[in-house]
């Protein structure tokens, strides 16, 4: 009889995989746009604090007046803070891709989903190089690379634990019409004399 063969990619793994993806891609999504969601943090922090001491009104009024003033002081630098910020968020972004790429070729590789080998693997590597190198691209890593790359992995790697089990399926029934064909058990054994 064959052995069935173990999935490289349970369904559970596929969703814990997908949903770390999207959680790293949101961070890198978040400090590569960094020129643009800096004066709403600040401005957001700056009402939370004026909100407990002042009130809601005096929070709303100086909150909004940080987020004006700190895209202004961004902006108004002819660009020079903005810029600065934004490389900042964008070596922020890299980072953070470096880092969800090297926890996910770590887990690919505890799961028994190899990277490098054979052509199954080079496709991998591909998706992986290419999501990983669009991470370092300012402007481009907006775009979630990391989940495409981990979600088009993840649905590789699901379709070949498909069909490793219909392969499995048919060479088990193939067996199981071998051992019907070989049994020799008269129909009539059973019946006494």
């Amino acid at each position: 009889m064959p052995k069935p063969p173990q999935k490289k990619m349970p369904v559970t793994r596929a969703w814990l995989m997908l949903a770390t993806a999207a959680f790293f891609s949101t961070f890198i999504l978040f400090f590569s746009t960094l020129a643009f969601t800096l004066p709403l943090i600040a401005g957001a922090g700056t009402k939370a604090v004026v909100d407990s001491t002042l009130g809601s009104t005096a929070g709303t009024v100086v909150g909004g007046a940080t987020v004006v003033g700190v895209g202004l002081l961004e902006w108004g630098t002819a660009g020079a803070g903005a810029a600065a910020v934004e490389t900042a968020g964008d070596a922020a972004a890299s980072a953070i891709d470096t880092v969800a790429w090297g926890l996910f070729y770590i887990w690919f590789m505890l799961a028994g989903i190899e990277l490098i080998g054979g052509s199954k693997e080079t496709k991998r590597l591909v998706t992986s190089a290419v999501s990983f190198v669009v991470g370092f691209i300012p402007i481009l890593n907006i775009i979630p690379a990391l989940f495409i790359g981990v979600a088009v992995i993840v649905w590789q790697t699901r379709k070949e634990d498909t069909e490793a089990e219909l392969k499995y399926q048919a060479a088990l029934a193939s067996a199981q019409q071998q051992e019907h064909r070989y049994s020799f058990a008269p129909a009539f054994a059973a019946q006494t004399v």
